[in-house]
């Protein structure tokens, strides 16, 4: 559903993919909604507000690594290139996506 939009805005499917998921973690952990907290709260039976400043420094730490995967995309892509094979991830995606 996404792929005519990354095709657009010429991004690659491997970052956008490490950017989603960056993104919708730090969802899943900043209130007001954050169910991962909740699930926390009720398995360790402590307040949403103990959690929550406790999980601040970690939030703080994603944001970072958010920022990073999408200013320098090199390095959320760059671990996926294989010297020894014969053929490469570009070449992969690009018969995958083109």
């Amino acid at each position: 559903m996404l792929i005519p939009v990354l095709k657009i805005f010429n991004w690659t499917p491997i970052w956008f993919g490490v950017a989603m998921t960056v993104n919708l973690d730090i969802g899943q952990l900043s209130p007001p909604v954050a169910v991962n907290l909740h699930v926390i709260c009720n398995i360790a039976n402590i307040s949403l507000k103990e959690v929550s400043k406790a999980i601040l420094p970690f939030i703080l730490l994603m944001i970072a690594v958010l920022a990073i995967v999408i200013y320098f995309p090199w390095l959320s892509i760059t671990s996926l290139r294989c010297s020894s094979c014969s053929v490469g991830i570009d070449f992969a995606l690009n018969q995958l996506f083109s």
